[in-house]
């Protein structure tokens, strides 16, 4: 696709293209994936490129440590905490899978229109 072909609002197919130096190496999961552009007139490189949301299953999570639980563990006061790690199931210890909305920019010669 070309620049002047992309409308703000509209989801195209983004097909990572391995030739263009190691942008395509920051794209996690599938080759392919749905992008929602939501701004136009970015840059990557010398590259016309495009900003967008994407909806993406992770099993990543991230909470707050309450004050209080970090006092119980004996961590030092006055510091926010966070816990990360993956999502599993309690009984079965599979990974659980949630949408995420991400913020991504890509060229746009990486999109194609949905079919």
């Amino acid at each position: 696709m070309h620049a002047h072909e992309v409308e703000v609002g509209a989801t195209y197919r983004v097909q990572p293209r391995h030739n263009h130096g190691t942008l395509a190496w920051m794209f996690s999961g599938p080759d392919e994936f749905e992008l929602t552009v939501t701004g136009t007139g970015a840059v990557l490189g010398e590259q016309a490129a495009v900003t967008g949301v994407r909806v993406a299953d992770r099993h990543n999570v991230s909470l707050p440590l309450p004050p209080e639980q970090a006092q119980r563990m004996g961590l030092p006061p006055g510091v926010a905490y966070l816990v990360q790690g993956v999502l599993v199931d309690a009984a079965t210890g599979a990974l659980v899978s949630r949408p995420t909305m991400e913020s991504v920019t890509v060229p746009v010669s990486w999109l194609c229109p949905v079919d």
